[in-house]
């Protein structure tokens, strides 16, 4: 998935309405106000995500430049960015929906 896919998924899952697409996130309706939304470059509404999602972050690979992320011991994602390995989690935890 590229970052926009991403953003587009993890909005979807969150039940936002998208506006339209950017580069490398979207916009979403927000009231009548358009907002940008890119939990992979806004490291507080990833932090959130991970928060309400219950996911286990582990970052102790740091030293290799990879950081993972677990939701509930079933899907573990890897990536060098740690707001993507979050997104991706979520992402997995939710290929049903």
């Amino acid at each position: 998935m590229n970052d926009l896919e991403i953003c587009k998924r993890i909005a979807e899952i969150e039940g936002k309405y998208i506006e339209c697409d950017l580069p490398s996130s979207v916009v979403i309706h927000n009231g009548g106000d358009g907002k940008e939304y890119n939990p992979l470059t806004d490291d507080g509404l990833c932090f959130r995500l991970m928060v309400k999602y219950g996911l286990t972050f582990n970052d102790e690979n740091d030293m290799y430049g990879v950081a993972s992320c677990k939701y509930s011991d079933e899907y573990l994602c890897v990536n060098e960015s740690p707001n993507k390995a979050i997104c991706l989690a979520i992402i997995a935890a939710h290929k049903d929906v």
